[in-house]
């Protein structure tokens, strides 16, 4: 999925403004470029492209491995020229590195600098000290005209690894290069990828800073390498921990398989009232199409009157893993669940809707990889409507006003915007629908907000955790059917639109920072369903 170039020269009419002068000295940056020989034109246009400010202090070190041409490059203040016969770009950047300081940018392929919002990202990178590796957007000039533009997410060294996501728009405080070691020759055109992967290891989210300004152009698409890209993250994963896989799902894209140890007991709690045809269903298939070991299903009967579901009750109380526990008291899905997460025997928890149905048998395993990370504290999954298209894929704070789903409605098989679709990732919130985490972590939050009986109790809960310091994660690898509230019945009566917007007003009330901005969004997409396009996009 892409973003059109209508849309995208639209955004820029109205967007994309010309910058003043900087007025005071900003960090150095140093731009290393390579080519086999001079290539004047391109060299050039770079050169042009960064404003005559002396208060800028960037430089461009040319890198060619012969000297064909090299008496015809500019004299330019802001130009080096180092010949490299023999030597591998790395070796050669890495050399270059020892003489530096400031930030580098590795222009991998051609590229020129936006020239009117270059003193924006000087002002950026002057304002935060602390920071040792910006991203930022970019695009690509094909004829004079400016397309296929990457509003990048944030930081997220779980995207990076499944896919490079960034290409090279980043920059990067020279002392952490030289920190680890510089760039890895063994993986060629992979190289700045991997020392981005080794970078992650070292970086806080206090160290890194997304500038969602279009900084440069490229002129030609980057180089790649996939089987590099692989080798390197299987590298870095089995560094980090013996028991995880890298599986290639599709050239460029990775899924990282979180293995423990032994996989602990799962308590999967579904609250429940009638509609015995949708809780069959979901029981059928979680006892009947998931491989995992060890869990128990604790179903909460919620005031059920139907004979049928009683039935259904009496037929599923003989598995020996599947506990009856009754909750008459009026519907509050926070209530509920955590009534029964006192009763829970497992060590992770799954609070499971009774409309969703299992399609896979392997995604109580993705999802229990991930909540079992120490630094994660909550997993959410792929939920699709029953003509398969998508109906959960993380959620967008800001959305409407305070939250929405992102990519509702989007085809299963979509590759989604830059990709995302394909990639476990970092999200600030993921639906209760299907959602595992920690019972250490659920009591230390106190659990559910009783405050939010129905809605938004699970963003909430999520919004928590992130405050605790834990990431909240969304995979594509574990994915369910779900029919999305069915078995509640209608949210239109007086009293129930009464609670939802006392729920949205106490949500905006709590979270207005969050909802202001998501720290796993680009600030310059869409704040309307399904999101990832532009605002008004057609």
């Amino acid at each position: 999925m892409h973003i059109s170039n209508t849309d995208y020269q639209r955004w820029l009419a109205d967007k994309e403004k010309p910058d003043a002068t900087i007025g005071c000295p900003t960090p150095p940056l140093n731009i290393l470029a390579h080519e086999a020989e001079v290539s004047h034109e391109p060299l050039q246009l770079l050169l042009n492209s960064i404003p005559d400010d002396d208060c800028l202090q960037w430089h461009v070190e040319y890198v060619v491995e012969n000297c064909v041409g090299e008496n015809s490059v500019p004299d330019h203040k802001r130009l080096g020229l180092t010949h490299a016969p023999g030597e591998s770009i790395e070796s050669s950047f890495n050399t270059f590195l020892e003489t530096i300081s400031g930030f580098v940018l590795f222009a991998r392929s051609p590229l020129v600098f936006n020239g009117c919002m270059v003193t924006q990202i000087a002002s950026h990178m002057a304002s935060a000290p602390a920071v040792q590796l910006f991203t930022v957007d970019s695009d690509t000039l094909e004829q004079g005209c400016r397309v296929r533009p990457r509003f990048i997410k944030p930081w997220d060294p779980d995207l990076l690894l499944a896919h490079d996501y960034i290409q090279g728009a980043a920059l990067l405080d020279v002392d952490l290069v030289r920190q680890l070691g510089g760039l890895r020759p063994e993986y060629g055109r992979a190289a700045v990828y991997d020392l981005l992967l080794r970078a992650s290891t070292m970086l806080c989210q206090k160290q890194t800073r997304h500038i969602p300004v279009m900084l440069f152009h490229r002129l030609a698409d980057t180089p790649v390498d996939h089987g590099a890209e692989n080798s390197a993250v299987s590298a870095f994963v089995r560094k980090g921990s013996e028991n995880t896989e890298v599986a290639e799902t599709s050239p460029g894209y990775r899924h990282i398989v979180w293995l423990p140890a032994e996989w602990p007991r799962i308590s999967l709690i579904i609250p429940t009232r009638d509609q015995a045809a949708l809780l069959g269903a979901c029981l059928r298939s979680l006892l009947g199409r998931t491989d995992y070991p060890d869990f128990e299903i604790l179903l909460v009967n919620n005031r059920s009157v139907e004979p049928a579901t009683f039935r259904l009750f009496e037929m599923y109380s003989r598995h020996s893993n599947v506990r009856i526990i009754e909750h008459d008291a009026p519907f509050s899905f926070p209530h509920i669940n955590n009534v029964a997460a006192r009763q829970a025997s497992g060590e992770i928890l799954g609070l499971i809707n009774n409309d969703v149905e299992v399609m896979e048998p392997g995604w109580l395993k993705e999802m229990a990889g991930h909540a079992l990370r120490p630094e994660v504290g909550a997993v959410g999954a792929m939920l699709l409507y029953p003509d398969t298209r998508i109906q959960h894929a993380g959620v967008v704070l800001g959305m409407c006003g305070t939250a929405r789903h992102a990519d509702l409605f989007e085809p299963h098989d979509s590759p989604g915007y830059l990709g995302r679709l394909r990639c476990a990732q970092r999200m600030s919130a993921v639906t209760g629908g299907c959602m595992l985490t920690r019972r250490e972590l659920y009591e230390k939050a106190g659990g559910l907000e009783e405050e939010l009986p129905v809605s938004y109790n699970d963003i909430d809960y999520c919004l928590r955790l992130r405050e605790m310091g834990k990431l909240v994660i969304w995979t594509p690898h574990a994915r369910l059917i779900h029919h999305e509230s069915v078995s509640r019945g209608d949210d239109g009566s007086p009293e129930k639109r009464a609670q939802t917007m006392k729920s949205i007003a106490f949500f905006k009330s709590r979270w207005a920072k969050w909802i202001e901005s998501d720290p796993e969004y680009n600030p310059n997409l869409a704040l309307e369903p399904p999101g990832f396009r532009l605002p008004d996009a057609r």
